[in-house]
């Protein structure tokens, strides 16, 4: 089954249920990824929020951002995207489509938001060249998602029992399809750790400007600017990947 026909199924409670399932805390990760956004590109003129979902980053960046910019949603589930309409009182052009074939022409977008949606695509690969050929020079991706618990932090390990545990049986619960849920906590096990994200990307094309890890979730904010020396010639291509305990010196 598709991805986005499991958030096809959820997509009038997802709200809600992050609400629920997160505490409350999924508002200030969003306030945080858009608020390091503004710092590191403060001059932007037009974001693209990949993987949009409900519109929740777009409406926080409206609020944070100067008055002028243009934005541009885009998500694969068109019950997700219609939700994002209603929310947005269909100000913002949202489109349907995926992250590994972006319609948009190269080098048009200040900053790239991805909430929640890397661990979701097909082929990374592809979608990070993607993301990387509609970004101007400097340009800025701003990614939060689950990443795998590394450590062994108490705190953190508390977090990830809930997270796999929990979330699954109260996600069914409020959503009304337990499948949704237990493929969150499925596909948060079967991820990346932050350090083979920032590899990931680093790999691409993109150099890491901040990262920094929410405790007790496993959620993670990158910030990474586009590089211009996409593909090196000689040398090693190998990016330098930071201990986690040196990741929020970033």
């Amino acid at each position: 089954m598709p991805i986005f026909s499991l958030f096809s199924k959820i997509a009038s409670n997802y709200d809600l249920a992050n609400r629920v399932l997160s505490l409350g805390m999924d508002i200030g990760w969003r306030k945080t990824l858009v608020g390091w956004s503004r710092r590191f590109k403060p001059d932007a003129e037009r974001i693209l929020d990949l993987a949009c979902g409900t519109g929740d980053v777009v409406k926080e960046a409206k609020k944070v951002f100067p008055k002028g910019v243009d934005y541009i949603g885009l998500d694969p589930c068109g019950e997700m995207l219609n939700v994002a309409r209603k929310r947005l009182d269909g100000e913002i052009p949202l489109v349907r489509g995926v992250a590994e074939n972006l319609p948009f022409k190269e080098g048009v977008f200040d900053v790239v938001f991805i909430s929640f949606g890397l661990r979701n695509f097909s082929d990374r690969k592809q979608a990070l060249g993607e993301i990387y050929r509609v970004l101007k020079p400097g340009g800025v991706v701003s990614v939060l998602e689950f990443t795998k618990p590394v450590g062994k932090n108490p705190l953190s390990a508390l977090g990830w029992l809930y997270t796999k545990y929990a979330v699954p049986l109260l996600g069914g619960v409020i959503s009304g399809d337990f499948e949704a849920y237990r493929y969150l906590a499925r596909s948060i096990e079967h991820f990346l750790t932050p350090e083979e994200v920032v590899k990931e990307f680093a790999q691409s094309g993109f150099k890491p400007l901040k990262v920094e890890l929410f405790k007790p979730a496993p959620t993670t904010l990158f910030i990474f600017c586009r590089r211009e020396d996409r593909f090196r010639k000689g040398g090693d291509e190998s990016p330098q990947v930071l201990k986690h305990s040196e990741f929020e010196q970033f």
